[in-house]
């Protein structure tokens, strides 16, 4: 009798492993294909947090670099109606910065 629960045991956590094991692949896999959908997202700008879905979190534009960075100076500015800060990264796509706050989300105009 002892043996037999040993092995239901033994059978129940092979069945677990097995799972997680399952589940891991299934998390592999979809990290290796990032790479390839990050592609597809060409020059639309920084069209989500972290830049891309690998999360690179850096431009390959080289426009700012090390030498040049003490010289931004901010060029213009938006009332949004709220205090505080933004609840997520800004995004841009194409000529619109999307910013949300902690109870709207607004467009705005980035060329102008």
């Amino acid at each position: 009798m002892r043996i037999l629960q040993r092995e239901r045991v033994m059978s129940h956590n092979a069945a677990w492993l097995s799972l997680g094991m399952l589940l891991g692949v299934a998390v592999c896999s979809g990290c290796a294909g990032s790479s390839q959908r990050d592609a597809k997202i060409g020059n639309v700008g920084w069209a989500m947090y972290n830049m891309s879905y690998d999360g690179v979190r850096s431009s390959p534009l080289s426009e700012i670099n090390v030498g040049n960075v003490k010289n931004l100076r901010p060029v213009c500015r938006a009332k949004l109606g709220e205090e505080g800060s933004f609840t997520a990264g800004p995004v841009v796509v194409g000529d619109t910065l999307f910013v949300t706050t902690p109870h709207t989300t607004v467009a705005l105009d980035a060329t102008t």
